[in-house]
């Protein structure tokens, strides 16, 4: 079994081609480091910490082609929140369906399936992805027709290890949902067992529930146990979301304090800038996340004819039922080397992968700049200008299919910008 990220090198492969999904879940070698699935699909993925929410703003600026939007960028005059900045396909297309604003969040996850690499039944010269029949490391009784065809490199199984899940935002949602459930069980760690033999880890593994809002600077309650018992869901999860103001006059969002039928709840503020353990009997709560367990999905969802497309929508279910976990115990019983488990698990650079110039041939940069980020955003605005084929509102070149000034390495990365 060959790690996927160093089974091809995707330069070889052609931009233009067909892209992503060719139905049956089929996709390109080159795009194996994102999620791709079909509907009807069930798989196992775990989700890997990230700091923060990641996403990005894009447009479709022709056929076949995504590309970063640049108005929330500081190099070009945008603000993170509000925009603003020079974009030239934001000029261009506006509000119009044809090349307009779009969000995607982004996950890094690791997917569970395995996968074959074989020739393109639609051209001469490519190959596509196929999904192998069997999930398990070694399977018992193999009968996936790829495994068994007689071609040693069309047989060879490659690991999907470590990939990003741009999902929309109702995808995010039902993400959510899965993440608000698994927050239900406290996780805290309370030594260990064995467990036919092996020493496992004993999680506490009782359901938590909220006890208390606090001002996150004096620890005054702001909402005690009987007044979220007698309030609604909606109501708890807007004060929540909303900054609070306490009679001390400090104004932020409250701190919640939540407790376990195990005994346990979780540390004030001064508790965890003063490295306070927790009392004789009892432990601070951890709440499960996504993080912690891996998960089943299924994609279901319906094909709908928007505008002269068939668009597939994709809707995600997931299956809570896994036992608590650690990622690299998991990957470890799919068969992944202690190497391979370290490079899986290393976090990805997505503002490095999401820089402007996504599926452009020769992109600009920016390191290629050095200091000259006026001549940085000059370039990458041609760039733009290209692939609309209009001309480029703040001067310069644009409006064919030419090179760009300063023009760098050719990229796959795009650009992102955090909420």
């Amino acid at each position: 079994m060959a790690p996927y990220n160093e089974a091809f090198d995707r330069s070889v492969y052609d931009r233009d081609n067909e892209r992503a999904s060719q139905g049956g879940g089929d996709f390109l070698p080159w795009e194996m480091e994102k999620m791709n699935f079909d509907v009807g699909e069930t798989f196992y993925v775990r989700f890997l910490a990230m700091l923060g929410v990641f996403g990005y703003d894009h447009h479709w600026p022709s056929s076949g082609m995504k590309d970063a939007c640049t108005a929330k960028l500081p190099e070009f005059g945008g603000d993170p929140v509000k925009g603003g900045g020079k974009c030239v396909y934001c000029q261009h297309f506006g509000s119009k369906e044809k090349g307009k604003l779009q969000y995607k969040d982004v996950f890094e996850v690791i997917d569970f399936r395995y996968f074959h690499i074989v020739p393109s039944p639609k051209k001469s010269g490519s190959f596509v992805v196929k999904r192998c029949a069997h999930d398990d490391p070694v399977p018992k009784h193999n009968r996936c027709v790829l495994c068994n065809n007689g071609n040693a490199e069309q047989a060879t199984r490659y690991f999907g290890g470590h990939k990003l899940w741009e999902v929309n935002n109702e995808q995010y949602l039902q993400i959510m949902s899965a993440h608000g459930k698994l927050q239900g069980t406290c996780v805290a760690a309370l030594g260990t067992e064995t467990i036919e033999g092996k020493e496992v880890v004993k999680i506490c593994g009782e359901k938590t529930f909220l006890l208390a809002f606090l001002c996150p600077k004096c620890e005054a309650t702001l909402l005690d146990e009987d007044e979220i018992r007698k309030s609604a869901d909606q109501q708890i999860a807007t004060f929540r979301k909303t900054k609070q103001k306490c009679k001390c006059g400090h104004e932020d969002y409250p701190y919640g304090i939540y407790a376990c039928e195990g005994d346990g709840r979780t540390p004030t503020p001064s508790e965890i800038e003063k490295g306070v353990p927790p009392e004789k009997g009892s432990h601070w709560v951890v709440r499960g996340s996504l993080f912690d367990k891996v998960l089943e999905c299924t994609v279901a969802g319906q094909t709908k004819k928007i505008g002269k497309d068939d668009v597939k929508l994709k809707q995600l279910s997931f299956s809570t039922g896994e036992d608590w976990s650690r990622v690299d115990d998991d990957l470890k019983a799919f068969g992944q080397t202690d190497e391979d488990i370290v490079k899986m698990c290393e976090a990805w650079n997505l503002d490095e992968k999401y820089r402007p110039g996504a599926y452009v041939k020769d992109a600009p940069k920016r390191d290629a700049f050095k200091d000259d980020i006026e001549g940085y955003v000059a370039a990458v605005l041609d760039m733009q200008a290209a692939n609309c084929g209009k001309p480029n509102p703040y001067g310069g070149s644009g409006g064919g299919r030419g090179s760009f000034a300063g023009k760098g390495e050719e990229t796959t990365g795009r650009r992102s910008f955090k909420r």
